[in-house]
């Protein structure tokens, strides 16, 4: 006989988080759900984004391959409910970086992105602005770290390396 319940039980045997980058064309939005960002260098190789592996023995840098820095946050999508994993440039962090400072924490900032040039890899344009807190809940951030080693398939790595 089955055995209905009103709870359902986190499965964490799945990773329902999809990594999200910015289209060329259109924009992506939604509301940070992330308390801080993290981030790393990265390779676009062998058409996949994957980490490097500095300070040790990364094969990408020895075969000469460019690195880039990218910044990664859990981000909520109002329309759809999706909670997702937000990944910018450096720079396009800046305004995320600057949002912070005023308001403490990037948590609750929504967000539009969109690339104005309508290239894959062109500058992002990011707005920020406050969320209205009394409006909805948002949900508690995924860790980000567990969730990024799983999507490059590589083992998962201690906490990042705070810098002042």
């Amino acid at each position: 006989m089955p055995t209905f319940q009103t709870t359902i039980p986190d499965d964490s045997q799945e990773i329902p988080f999809r990594l999200r980058r910015t289209p060329a064309t259109g924009h992506i939005s939604g509301v940070i759900t992330s308390t801080e960002m993290i981030g790393c260098y990265t390779h676009f190789r062998n058409n996949r984004t994957m980490p490097c592996e500095m300070p040790e023995y990364c094969e990408s840098c020895h075969d000469g391959w460019s690195k880039r820095f990218h910044v990664y946050m859990s981000a909520i999508e109002a329309a759809t409910c999706e909670h997702f994993i937000l990944e910018v440039t450096a720079c396009a962090s800046d305004t995320f970086r600057n949002y912070q400072a005023a308001a403490g924490s990037i948590r609750g900032c929504a967000f539009r992105i969109d690339r104005p040039s309508g290239r894959p890899n062109g500058r992002m344009r990011v707005q920020c602005r406050m969320s209205d807190p009394t409006k909805a809940q948002i949900p508690q951030p995924p860790d980000l770290i567990k969730l990024l080693c799983h999507i490059w398939n590589v083992p998962i790595v201690n906490a990042p390396k705070r810098h002042p």
